[in-house]
């Protein structure tokens, strides 16, 4: 099935998710069609905030995220995707 979302947040690590927050919070008030796909470590952080959100499958993109993310983009059709990204815990 095929789902209409303008806009599609994405962040795989909590770092990430805490870096969209104050972003998707702004998009909310604003009444923006938003759609946040969380991981299980995010998840609590969007609920804490009342953002809906939804839980992506984190075995198949970590197996295969090219795939998983073009599959992601197919159901949506998002016209703008947001990613959060944190440094690694090796970054200086």
């Amino acid at each position: 099935m095929k789902t209409s979302a303008q806009i599609l947040a994405f962040s795989r690590d909590i770092g990430g998710a805490q870096a969209l927050l104050p972003v998707l919070i702004a998009m909310t008030i604003d009444e923006r069609n938003v759609t946040i796909l969380a991981s299980k470590s995010s998840f609590s952080l969007y609920q804490e905030y009342q953002l809906q959100c939804e839980l992506f499958d984190e075995s198949l993109f970590s197996l295969k995220p090219e795939d998983y993310v073009n599959k992601l983009i197919a159901r949506w059709n998002p016209t703008l995707i947001l990613l959060g990204s944190s440094p690694s815990h090796s970054s200086p």
